[in-house]
């Protein structure tokens, strides 16, 4: 973790020991009032989605979300919308429509419900991944290996319609798309700006760096 002092972001700081979690972790979304940190664990046959909070010295360590979200297959990054009442996440569990599909669940009695698949607007027979829900629920960002596509992940955008559709998801387009794999946006300023993790060559510090992104 790094905080934004005094116009320059601070020293890296090593979570994972208030974490108490080791192997491949993955960040997925930290809350808009930077309390609430979800995040990933990855053993190569299994993936499930975990949360920590904030105590305010502190993190806590880690809880492994109830069964409507985690399930013997494959749950990776959950991200949290800003009332804090939703929560978006993709999973392989069967009844999807190939891969990686894209699920919501939403807060019932304190606990998050069950899990509705996104639909074919937005999921394929290939894998969606690495959803962000913001704008009150309007705006989604994902990546997907489908929809009109450059080559392996692109990153694109969907609105929630007022037929209760989301719009033919659009691709972000070159630079943030190229033929390679173009997996993490995280969205800020109403999607307008957000962070990117790219490899460059010719710049940047070695192999991929975070970058942030104005879209036009």
């Amino acid at each position: 973790m790094s905080k934004w002092e005094k116009d320059k972001w601070g020293y890296p700081v090593n979570l994972t020991p208030e974490l108490q979690i080791d192997g491949d972790i993955f960040i997925s979304c930290l809350s808009s009032d930077g309390k609430v940190l979800f995040l990933s664990k990855d053993d190569n046959t299994n993936s499930d989605i975990y949360v920590s909070s904030f105590s305010g010295k502190t993190w806590n360590k880690v809880q492994k979300l109830n069964r409507n979200i985690n399930t013997k297959y494959w749950e990776s990054h959950g991200f949290m919308s800003e009332d804090g009442q939703t929560l978006i996440f993709a999973s392989d569990r069967p009844g999807g429509f190939g891969g990686l599909d894209l699920y919501i669940s939403r807060k019932v009695k304190g606990d998050w419900g069950p899990a509705v698949n996104l639909g074919p607007e937005i999921n394929t027979e290939f894998n969606e991944d690495r959803p962000f829900l913001i704008k009150g629920g309007s705006l989604l960002f994902f990546c997907s290996q489908g929809h009109e596509n450059m080559g392996g992940y692109d990153i694109f955008r969907s609105e929630f319609q007022s037929n209760s559709l989301w719009s033919k998801p659009s691709n972000l387009g070159y630079p943030v798309n190229t033929p390679d794999d173009n997996v993490f946006f995280m969205p800020a300023s109403d999607g307008l700006s957000g962070y990117y993790s790219l490899r460059r060559d010719t710049e940047g510090y070695g192999r991929e760096d975070i970058y942030r992104v104005i879209l036009k």
